[in-house]
């Protein structure tokens, strides 16, 4: 989710972004739909310079095998859960400096 617009401070290198289009099609393989979004290039972010830590839910290895071992053991049922839109509604600890889109026009307001 974007935030509003605002001027970049000095020390800050804005991250690029990109278009992303995608076309919608039925059974019989007609446009049904066009969707577009707007992402921004965070792999150009540097570690130590535009960000200090970064974090990845998943579960180690040696945890999950134990897991299964003791359900296994315990009898028990086992379900699989695939969460494919987990990093799309993560929460980020600091502030990302975006650059505009090409063309994107700011009011007068923001120009001073």
């Amino acid at each position: 989710v974007f935030g509003p617009v605002v001027h970049t401070p000095k020390d800050v290198k804005p991250v690029g972004y990109k278009w992303v289009f995608v076309q919608k099609r039925n059974e019989q393989g007609e446009i049904v739909r066009y969707k577009a979004r707007l992402v921004a290039q965070g792999f150009s972010q540097r570690p130590g310079i535009d960000y200090e830590e970064t974090y990845s839910p998943v579960v180690d290895a040696t945890t999950f095998r134990y897991l299964i071992s003791l359900a296994v053991k315990e009898r028990l049922d086992l379900r699989l859960l695939d969460v494919v839109t987990t990093y799309l509604y993560g929460s980020l600890d600091n502030d990302i400096c975006m650059k505009l889109p090409e063309g994107f026009h700011l009011p007068e307001a923001y120009n001073s």
